[in-house]
């Protein structure tokens, strides 16, 4: 098991620089002949080994880190994770209830989410620990966190939630808008870019998010 790693090398000819062994995966039933094939399939990202008359199937994994108002997420595999606080560099692991495939935070809040839900974490700067807030089913694109505000893009529409997955407010968007793809808070402002090469900014320091 191995990746690709770009080098400063001006030729074009592959060479073993270019790749980098990570560690073992084991499968876990494995027939007298060991595995027969190993192919990309079916789907994005998902890799099928064969082995007699089994098929397993692993997830690719892009492991996510964030850094804001001072603290660091670092993703280190599908459901692990670990918050630095910035008052003492503490690092504190957690392991989520989902495969995280995306990932915001502030000084307060961590949100994880994939293509069913979405978890959220409360950070304690104080007591430097990280605390389950909530969990709930949703289809997330993206989402963003603003204080103990979470927006989760979904489908053709933007769910303003708290951190329970109680849902506040709803933003709208049009066919001409396209869907919500991704999110980023910044300051006061929701930015979310779509699917129709549009972007689209709410101040979300009021209440009710305005365009």
């Amino acid at each position: 098991r191995a990746s690709s790693a770009a080098t400063p090398a001006l030729s074009n000819e592959p060479s073993e620089a270019d790749w980098t062994v990570l560690n073992a995966v084991r499968v876990s039933h494995t027939a007298p002949g060991g595995i027969q094939s190993i192919r990309w399939g079916p789907g994005a990202n998902v890799l099928a080994v064969t082995s007699g008359s089994v098929v397993s199937l692993f997830n690719e994994t892009s492991l996510h880190s964030q850094v804001r108002d001072g603290h660091c997420f670092v993703q280190t595999s599908p459901k692990d994770f670990y918050v630095q606080f910035p008052s003492s560099n503490k690092r504190v692991s957690v392991q989520s209830r989902i495969h995280v495939k995306g990932v915001d935070l502030n000084k307060s809040y961590a949100v994880t989410w994939n293509a069913s839900h979405v978890e959220t974490h409360a950070l304690d700067d104080s007591t430097q620990t990280v605390t389950p807030a909530g969990l709930f089913a949703l289809a997330a694109q993206s989402a963003a966190v603003f204080k103990d505000t979470v927006f989760v893009a979904s489908e053709s529409r933007i769910l303003v939630l708290n951190v329970q997955g109680v849902v506040k407010h709803t933003l709208s968007f049009t066919e001409a808008d396209g869907e919500p793809m991704l999110l980023n808070v910044f300051g006061n402002f929701l930015a979310a870019s779509t699917s129709a090469g549009l972007v689209k900014l709410w101040d979300v320091s009021r209440r009710t998010p305005k365009p």
